[in-house]
Protein backbone atom coordinates (compact mmCIF):
# COMPACT_ATOMS: atom_id res chain seq x y z
CA UNK A 1 0.00 0.00 0.00
CA UNK A 2 1.40 3.36 -1.05
CA UNK A 3 1.56 5.87 1.84
CA UNK A 4 3.17 8.80 0.09
CA UNK A 5 1.83 12.34 0.18
CA UNK A 6 2.26 15.27 -2.10
CA UNK A 7 4.44 17.89 -0.48
CA UNK A 8 1.52 20.29 0.04
CA UNK A 9 -0.69 17.58 1.57
CA UNK A 10 2.10 16.33 3.79
CA UNK A 11 2.66 19.82 5.15
CA UNK A 12 -1.06 20.30 5.87
CA UNK A 13 -1.19 16.85 7.47
CA UNK A 14 1.81 17.75 9.65
CA UNK A 15 0.18 21.06 10.73
CA UNK A 16 -3.06 19.26 11.65
CA UNK A 17 -1.13 16.64 13.61
CA UNK A 18 0.81 19.31 15.53
CA UNK A 19 -2.42 21.19 16.28
CA UNK A 20 -4.00 17.98 17.61
CA UNK A 21 -0.97 17.44 19.85
CA UNK A 22 -1.31 20.97 21.24
CA UNK A 23 -5.02 20.42 21.94
CA UNK A 24 -4.34 17.06 23.60
CA UNK A 25 -1.76 18.65 25.92
CA UNK A 26 -4.16 21.50 26.72
CA UNK A 27 -6.94 19.03 27.45
CA UNK A 28 -4.76 17.39 30.10
CA UNK A 29 -5.01 20.59 32.18
CA UNK A 30 -8.26 21.65 33.79
CA UNK A 31 -8.83 25.38 33.56
CA UNK A 32 -10.80 26.80 36.49
CA UNK A 33 -12.59 30.15 36.59
CA UNK A 34 -12.37 32.04 39.89
CA UNK A 35 -14.71 35.01 40.19
CA UNK A 36 -15.60 37.62 42.81
CA UNK A 37 -11.94 37.93 43.78
CA UNK A 38 -10.93 40.61 46.22
CA UNK A 39 -8.94 43.30 44.46
CA UNK A 40 -6.23 42.62 47.07
CA UNK A 41 -5.93 38.92 46.16
CA UNK A 42 -2.67 37.90 44.52
CA UNK A 43 -1.70 35.03 42.25
CA UNK A 44 0.19 33.55 45.17
CA UNK A 45 -2.97 33.66 47.33
CA UNK A 46 -4.85 31.67 44.69
CA UNK A 47 -1.96 29.25 44.20
CA UNK A 48 -1.84 28.49 47.94
CA UNK A 49 -5.63 28.14 48.14
CA UNK A 50 -5.81 25.64 45.27
CA UNK A 51 -2.57 23.81 46.15
CA UNK A 52 -4.38 22.23 49.10
CA UNK A 53 -6.10 20.02 46.50
CA UNK A 54 -3.14 19.20 44.27
CA UNK A 55 -0.55 20.59 41.89
CA UNK A 56 -1.27 23.99 40.37
CA UNK A 57 0.21 24.50 36.89
CA UNK A 58 -0.58 28.19 36.50
CA UNK A 59 -2.51 31.08 38.00
CA UNK A 60 -3.62 34.22 36.19
CA UNK A 61 -5.53 37.13 37.69
CA UNK A 62 -7.01 39.20 34.86
CA UNK A 63 -5.94 42.85 35.01
CA UNK A 64 -7.57 45.98 33.62
CA UNK A 65 -5.53 47.18 30.64
CA UNK A 66 -5.77 50.85 31.57
CA UNK A 67 -5.19 50.77 35.33
CA UNK A 68 -3.32 47.50 35.82
CA UNK A 69 -5.68 46.68 38.70
CA UNK A 70 -7.42 43.34 39.13
CA UNK A 71 -10.74 42.97 37.34
CA UNK A 72 -11.93 40.66 40.14
CA UNK A 73 -11.54 37.31 38.40
CA UNK A 74 -8.87 34.92 37.27
CA UNK A 75 -8.01 31.41 36.15
CA UNK A 76 -6.20 28.48 37.75
CA UNK A 77 -4.92 25.47 35.82
CA UNK A 78 -4.48 22.10 37.48
CA UNK A 79 -3.13 18.96 35.75
CA UNK A 80 -5.14 16.52 37.89
CA UNK A 81 -8.77 16.80 36.82
CA UNK A 82 -10.01 14.95 39.90
CA UNK A 83 -8.16 17.35 42.22
CA UNK A 84 -9.50 20.28 40.16
CA UNK A 85 -13.08 19.02 40.53
CA UNK A 86 -12.59 18.65 44.28
CA UNK A 87 -11.23 22.20 44.47
CA UNK A 88 -14.23 23.54 42.53
CA UNK A 89 -16.72 21.78 44.80
CA UNK A 90 -15.05 22.82 48.05
CA UNK A 91 -13.90 26.36 47.18
CA UNK A 92 -17.06 27.58 45.41
CA UNK A 93 -18.72 29.89 47.93
CA UNK A 94 -15.70 29.96 50.28
CA UNK A 95 -14.25 33.23 51.48
CA UNK A 96 -10.88 34.60 50.42
CA UNK A 97 -9.80 38.02 51.66
CA UNK A 98 -13.35 38.97 52.63
CA UNK A 99 -15.07 37.91 49.37
CA UNK A 100 -17.14 34.79 48.64
CA UNK A 101 -15.51 33.10 45.64
CA UNK A 102 -17.34 31.87 42.57
CA UNK A 103 -15.42 28.82 41.35
CA UNK A 104 -16.32 26.74 38.29
CA UNK A 105 -14.81 24.96 35.33
CA UNK A 106 -13.80 27.64 32.82
CA UNK A 107 -15.82 27.66 29.62
CA UNK A 108 -14.06 27.53 26.28
CA UNK A 109 -14.08 30.62 24.10
CA UNK A 110 -16.56 29.01 21.73
CA UNK A 111 -18.94 28.28 24.62
CA UNK A 112 -18.82 31.94 25.75
CA UNK A 113 -19.97 33.17 22.36
CA UNK A 114 -18.66 33.49 18.87
CA UNK A 115 -17.24 36.98 19.20
CA UNK A 116 -15.88 36.79 22.74
CA UNK A 117 -16.97 40.37 23.24
CA UNK A 118 -18.84 41.81 26.17
CA UNK A 119 -21.11 44.83 26.43
CA UNK A 120 -19.97 47.55 28.80
CA UNK A 121 -21.56 50.98 28.91
CA UNK A 122 -23.08 50.55 25.46
CA UNK A 123 -19.70 49.84 23.88
CA UNK A 124 -18.39 46.52 22.68
CA UNK A 125 -14.99 45.70 24.12
CA UNK A 126 -12.83 42.66 23.65
CA UNK A 127 -11.95 40.84 26.85
CA UNK A 128 -8.35 41.05 28.07
CA UNK A 129 -7.55 37.36 27.86
CA UNK A 130 -8.42 37.21 24.17
CA UNK A 131 -5.94 39.83 23.01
Amino acid sequence: MWRGYFIGQSYRHKEAHEENQIHSVESLLMNIYVGNLSYDATSEDLREYFAEFGEVSSVKIVLDQNTGNSRGFGFVEMPDKEAARDAIIVLNGKELKGRMLTVSAARSRSARGASGESRQGGQETQTDWEQ
